[in-house]
């Protein structure tokens, strides 16, 4: 296997490029966009795409440092550095939307990263 090594206390998920199996730290992942059966997994260096549902991986990554931001967005708050009603600004620059419906849910996960 290749890319990032997941240290024993390291969360990582494994994803199926077309030739090789890829670990990913759960730590070096920006956001996850959905594009239709397929999820689009941004680093600092790399895009993945793997094939799963937003939910399944939403349930995957709960109870960590990840939020639903919009129906087709989960972001890594280690990496937001501002919002607005609208949307997200990654640390990088990149902005992704930010749904009404999951403002609320995103201001309480960044009030309890804060705590």
């Amino acid at each position: 296997m290749k890319g990032a090594v997941c240290d024993y206390d390291a969360k990582c998920m494994l994803i199926n490029d077309s030739r090789s199996k890829i670990l990913v730290r759960y730590s070096d992942v920006h956001y996850i966009k959905s594009e239709n059966v397929y999820l689009k997994v941004v680093t600092e260096s790399k895009s993945y795409l793997m094939r799963k549902k937003l939910t399944d991986m939403e349930s995957e990554l709960s109870g960590g440092s990840f939020v639903r931001i919009h129906r087709s967005y989960i972001v890594g708050l280690d990496y937001v550095s501002a919002f607005d009603g609208k949307s997200v600004i990654l640390t990088d620059g990149t902005q992704l939307p930010l749904s009404r419906g999951c403002v609320k849910q995103f201001k309480d996960a960044v009030v309890g990263l804060l705590l």
